[in-house]
């Protein structure tokens, strides 16, 4: 259960990362947590849609190329189930070529950003996200 400070008016936005490199899941927890989100890491895709029900997400990053499950596949599941369809999902990729980009879009994405990813870049998505939902 999120805990709130009284003398903070909004609870931090959770932020689920999925991405099947822990060194990827990592550096972007320690990142979006310096950064004041509440953020949740998960290396498998598989456990993807189950620990987005727990965590209850208010945006997730999701890697397009996994291991077990491609991105856009978890994507769908998320957007078909009633507790996440209305969650955000941003896909991080090492591929810039359009026709990836237009399958994350047709998953569900609201935005696609190439790997490496720059840091500010991905916070200023990230915040473009919350204030347009607030």
């Amino acid at each position: 259960m999120q805990t709130q400070d009284p003398a903070d008016p909004a609870p931090r936005k959770r932020i689920l990362v999925v991405d099947d490199e822990a060194a990827v899941t990592d550096l972007l927890v320690t990142l979006l947590e310096g950064q004041g989100f509440e953020a949740h890491a998960v290396n498998n895709p598989l456990r993807a849609l189950k620990r987005a029900n727990e965590v209850r997400p208010d945006l997730i990053i999701l890697d397009f190329f996994m291991s077990q499950l491609l991105g856009p596949e978890v994507s769908q599941q998320l957007k078909g189930n009633p507790a996440t369809r209305e969650v955000p999902v941003i896909f991080l990729s090492g591929l810039a070529d359009e026709d990836h980009r237009l399958i994350a879009a047709m998953s569900g994405a609201v935005a696609y950003l190439e790997k490496p990813v720059d840091h500010q870049k991905l916070l200023e998505v990230i915040r473009a996200q919350f204030k347009d939902r607030s």
